[in-house]
């Protein structure tokens, strides 16, 4: 494999990405410290192999990153900064902007390899594909969705990092064409990290690793029909495909993994109702385009139907329109499979939850993904085609901004993060002060919350998950029993309504 180094442009843009994340995170949409699932996973351990029985058994790199990043934040950061929660903000802004920067840098070079782009060819088609995050589902002026978007500060670790993680690894292995041929000839270290990555990758969580095991089943669908087309032995087949075939097994066995879970066994017979659930999620997914702002299926289908109309000319003649011909079929046959996997993991598992970002972020992706290598197409078909780029970009940008808070908050309530670190630092004032005084009790008012699951708060596990998380981080001196009530004074003193 060739290796192609990054030029100065496109290391000033990584690092323009990566500022812009870490301001999108730490300051515009802050991350913020507030629900009962953030207290309890900030501090909370697991071993880094799968555990039969356990809550969630293949769930490792979330549930190991989650307390890592706690920690650098309390011990490293905090002592620096002397604002606890500001320390954890920062630090898991950091963390999340370096793997979403991770995420253009393999999409960049999947580009530029795959379609032998220009360097302001990659940085126009990869801004692109950062926009296409935003303005997709920006359609009010208030409380939009994007594709970067979490319920809270735990599943910006236990969704969006693993699902940008598998992202990154399937336009790695997209980006080169002669992968097997790498993975024969690089170093042990190579291997290793690769073998590393792969690991916490299928090990995340099973909306996001699926995005890995659909790519993995379409290249040995493809593959191995074109192969048996050839009337090559099936022995062949399974050679030429060895890495992909192991892909699948093991995320198979970390599928199988799940069912012997905590969360498995939790379903009610309600849940298990799968045809009923296959036929609400398969509406509310056929009607995911009309929740998009029409401005980006409109480009999409211009770069769609542009790329097709030059490939049905050149009748795949060249080289390069085989090679495209081959990358659209395996990226739709992903596609496909990735949104009957969605659509029957939603069904048999989270009913419902086919409408959380955190969910459709894998098919998105693929669908971005298809998009964009028509557009790398394109580009190398027609070089011409830069020169309006930059108009799309900037009507792109501006339709991702409004007068109102245009996007929603990281948090379950949509509230202000200055209100949610209010709400929090003074809960932990309090806290530390019982401490100060040698109290080993006390009750805290906490905002009234109209949710049937107590969400945000819950009220029986807020108070012990904060002592726990506050104590492990070096604030307590000791252990103090910490109830919580809900009193609507406390809603009062931060003007907020009941809570939904």
């Amino acid at each position: 494999m060739k290796k192609i180094k990054a030029t100065p442009p496109e290391l000033i843009w990584y690092l323009l990405a990566f500022g812009f994340f870490l301001v999108w995170f730490t300051r515009i949409h802050p991350l913020t410290v507030f629900d009962v699932d953030d207290w309890a996973f900030i501090h909370y351990p697991r071993r880094a192999v799968p555990l039969p029985s356990y809550w969630n058994p293949g769930r490792i790199l979330p549930e190991i990153l989650t307390p890592f990043c706690g920690s650098l934040a309390a011990h490293l950061v905090y002592p620096l900064l002397g604002d606890y929660l500001r320390s954890m903000t920062l630090t898991y802004g950091f963390v999340v902007s370096l793997f979403l920067t991770l995420y253009i840098y393999s999409f960049t070079c999947m580009m530029r390899r795959l379609f032998h782009l220009s360097t302001a060819g990659t940085i126009l088609s990869s801004s692109l594909f950062l926009v296409a995050h935003f303005v997709m589902f920006r359609t009010g002026v208030v409380g939009n969705t994007y594709l970067f978007y979490c319920y809270d500060l735990t599943c910006y670790c236990y969704y969006l990092i693993p699902g940008v993680l598998n992202a990154s690894l399937v336009m790695w292995m997209i980006g080169n064409p002669r992968f097997s041929e790498f993975l024969s000839s690089c170093s042990p270290g190579k291997m290793g990290l690769f073998l590393f990555l792969l690991f916490l990758a299928i090990f995340s969580n099973l909306p996001d690793s699926g995005i890995l095991a659909c790519y993995a089943g379409a290249v040995v669908l493809l593959n191995g029909l074109n192969l048996l087309k050839q009337k090559t032995d099936w022995r062949d087949v399974v050679r030429e495909n060895f890495i992909f075939l192991g892909i699948l097994c093991v995320w198979l066995l970390s599928a199988l993994l799940e069912l012997s879970g905590g969360r498995a066994a939790s379903l009610t017979p309600s849940d298990r109702n799968l045809a009923a659930n296959l036929a609400f999620n398969a509406r509310r997914l056929a009607g995911l385009v009309f929740r998009c702002r029409w401005v980006w299926p409109a480009v999409s289908a211009l770069i769609a139907g542009a790329s097709l109309i030059l490939l049905l000319r050149s009748r795949g003649a060249a080289p390069e329109d085989r090679a495209f011909r081959r990358l659209l079929c395996l990226g739709l046959v992903a596609f496909g499979a990735m949104g009957v996997y969605i659509l029957l993991l939603c069904s048999a598992v989270m009913n419902g939850s086919v409408n959380r970002i955190e969910y459709l972020f894998p098919l998105c992706f693929y669908a971005l993904l298809v998009v964009m290598l028509c557009f790398g197409y394109l580009l190398q078909k027609l070089p011409k085609t830069l020169y309006v780029v930059p108009i799309a970009l900037c009507v792109l940008v501006c339709e991702c901004n409004t007068i109102g808070v245009t996007y929603l908050e990281p948090n379950f309530s949509n509230l202000s993060p200055i209100i949610c670190n209010e709400i929090m630092q003074d809960l932990i004032d309090v806290i530390l002060l019982s401490d100060e005084q040698g109290l080993d009790e006390i009750t805290l008012e906490i905002p009234v919350t109209s949710n049937e699951n107590g969400l945000p708060f819950i009220t029986r596990f807020l108070g012990p998950r904060m002592a726990t998380s506050l104590l492990e981080h070096g604030l307590l001196r000791r252990e103090i029993t910490v109830n919580t009530v809900q009193s609507m004074e406390s809603n009062w003193r931060y003007s907020l309504p009941i809570l939904e």
